[in-house]
């Protein structure tokens, strides 16, 4: 008796795979499985570009035009008042 491969998918040509039932190959093709880490880099670098890319045009306008491009911001912390004050209260 000849031995056979499990049934399942198998890479088929460049892109893709191909249903092997047990006994005979399937009319059933699929695109090949990507690969989740390829996509996450992906993402992470097109991210980075894109942050990278704001930055330059933020300082390339900065360079431009200094004055009207940063709006100063005051900041105000009111300090809360402590559990015992050093005057009493009336």
């Amino acid at each position: 008796m000849a031995r056979t491969k499990p049934a399942g998918w198998y890479a088929f040509g460049r892109d893709g795979r191909r249903f092997w039932d047990g006994e005979v190959w399937t009319d059933h093709y699929a695109p090949a499985e990507t690969d989740t880490l390829t996509w996450f880099l992906v993402i992470v670098v097109g991210v980075a570009m894109g942050v990278f890319a704001g930055l330059m045009l933020m300082r390339l306008a900065a360079d431009a035009n200094p004055d009207t491009f940063f709006v100063p911001i005051k900041v105000v912390v009111n300090q809360l008042p402590s559990s015992s004050p050093s005057t009493p209260l009336p």
